[in-house]
């Protein structure tokens, strides 16, 4: 969702990199992984890790209700099986009571800020986009920058 990502596009703005930003994401083929991505870096792999959507903020630290009613860990497929018997021990954990914050709790949030920007599902790199044109959008009508 591009609201997740204003903050970012905010900096962005600030900075003065929101138009080579939106140059680098249309130059971007690959659509699947998120350009703000480093598998290299030591921050959390994000390379505007203070910024990230609130997607990644949740990620590993929140549950969904899964198709049984349950709770279940938001992680992805390699962290499922490569750390099975940490994940599985976590999981467990939840189902026993732990307390765990759901992340609908955290969209609903969202969505009274801007229904609009927290209702267009993307991929994540068109989220960005989308969000640098918004800010950008709004600056465009106002005289002087604000720091």
């Amino acid at each position: 969702m591009p609201i997740e990502f204003l903050p970012f596009a905010y900096h962005l703005y600030r900075t003065n990199q929101a138009y080579s930003f939106i140059e680098k994401l249309e130059q971007n083929t690959n659509d699947q992984v998120c350009i703000l991505f480093n598998p290299f870096n030591s921050a959390g792999a994000c390379e505007s890790y203070a910024y990230r959507g609130l997607i990644c903020r949740l990620f590993g630290f929140s549950a969904m209700i899964n198709q049984k009613n349950e709770k279940s860990l938001i992680t992805c497929k390699l962290i499922k099986t490569e750390k099975r018997t940490e994940y599985e021990s976590i999981q467990l954990k939840i189902n026993q009571g732990m307390s765990l914050p759901k992340s609908s709790d955290y969209y609903l949030k969202l969505n009274s800020i801007d229904l609009t920007l927290s209702h267009s599902y993307t991929n994540i790199n068109e989220a960005i986009k989308l969000a640098i044109e918004t800010v950008l959008f709004y600056f465009s009508f106002r005289n002087k920058k604000i720091s």
